[in-house]
């Protein structure tokens, strides 16, 4: 199917209200999209959860209506159900952000750790084509799990996704995951990590394996190896792990998810520390999107990208905290985390 119906069924659905999702498979440039006006099961399902909720059922969505079918069914209907919630409006400031990260340094020097603290841009917009947002950002990250999606009880969410969770070929006993963490400039590829960096990834890497040794499955962690995105490389460790047929994948990433990538270490710490610092919700940010069809399961972390309504957006991005961080740096490297999906928003507005 073109590019041009997708699109046209995307903005469809976002002015609808109409649960759709439309992604594109890393190193892919073929978008696929589906809607799910009437919540009935199908074959392909999309879930997505919000940051740290390990009592509830993903939201599904799910492939009930190609773009043409949905733009034959609903071009000229009534709006469905609106979003229960709406993207936060108040950016972060630096002040704030400076004064919260030195407390969390000062309780990490007694205490040791990672903690991960998000800011937000947001900012209003008007008559800003979503869909062409989408598929621009989508061609600047094409290494990456790429999506835009709406739910009720979600809002719409776009994100472009380099961190895996679970990635499994159905024909297969192992799935691979990643731990994902430490951040610099691309400029200094090939140039040894520093330990500010490496402290802060092998967080993620050792949680990561606990986690599915303690669930009885085999772990094997890869070399460190930098994976770029955009302006920016992470530090990066594949992991690769085998299947048992008494645990499913949900079960996998409900004890997954928030790794200490999104969220920091000690977990419970950490979280509690996220709820009571930053001012803005999560929401979906640092949760999970996974994909479900008949060849395959894959699971990422959703980040990169933000929470948008018809008039407004909130992109979140963060950063690992430890002991040696700088409020200077971490503040650079979140801006920067979210620099070309703000500059595509930018360019409508100019």
């Amino acid at each position: 199917m073109n590019n041009k119906v997708i699109k046209k069924a995307i903005n469809l659905c976002i002015q609808k209200n109409i649960p759709f999702v439309a992604y594109i498979l890393p190193n892919n440039n073929t978008p696929i999209f589906f809607s799910n006006p009437s919540s009935t099961e199908h074959s392909i399902n999309f879930y997505v959860n919000f940051f740290g909720d390990k009592a509830s059922l993903p939201i599904k969505i799910s492939n009930e209506l190609n773009a043409n079918d949905t733009i034959h069914q609903f071009a000229n209907s009534q709006q469905l159900q609106e979003s229960e919630i709406t993207p936060w409006s108040q950016s972060t400031c630096y002040e704030a952000y400076k004064n919260q990260i030195e407390k969390i340094i000062c309780h990490l020097k007694a205490n040791y750790g990672k903690v991960v603290l998000s800011k937000v841009v947001c900012g209003n917009v008007n008559n800003i084509d979503w869909a062409d947002v989408a598929f621009k950002y989508f061609k600047l990250h094409s290494s990456t799990f790429r999506y835009i999606y709406f739910t009720q009880q979600t809002g719409c969410w776009i994100g472009a996704s380099p961190e895996i969770l679970i990635n499994h070929d159905k024909t297969t006993n192992y799935f691979n995951t990643m731990s994902l963490a430490g951040t610099r400039k691309t400029s200094l590829n090939n140039q040894p990590w520093d330990k500010k960096n490496i402290v802060e990834h092998n967080f993620v890497t050792n949680y990561i394996a606990d986690v599915l040794k303690s669930l009885g499955l085999s772990v094997n962690v890869h070399e460190y190896e930098s994976l770029s995105y955009g302006k920016i490389e992470h530090l990066c460790n594949r992991i690769t792990s085998s299947t048992k047929n008494d645990i499913s994948f949900f079960e996998i990433l409900n004890k997954l998810s928030p790794t200490p990538a999104l969220a920091g270490y000690p977990i419970e710490d950490s979280l509690n520390i996220i709820t009571n610092t930053e001012e803005h919700p999560r929401y979906c940010y640092g949760g999970y999107v996974a994909l479900d069809d008949s060849e395959k399961f894959m699971a990422y972390v959703n980040f990169r990208g933000g929470h948008f309504n018809t008039n407004k957006y909130c992109l979140y991005s963060g950063g690992g905290i430890v002991s040696n961080s700088t409020a200077e740096l971490e503040w650079e490297e979140a801006n920067t985390k979210i620099s070309s999906l703000k500059q595509i928003i930018d360019n409508y507005s100019n």
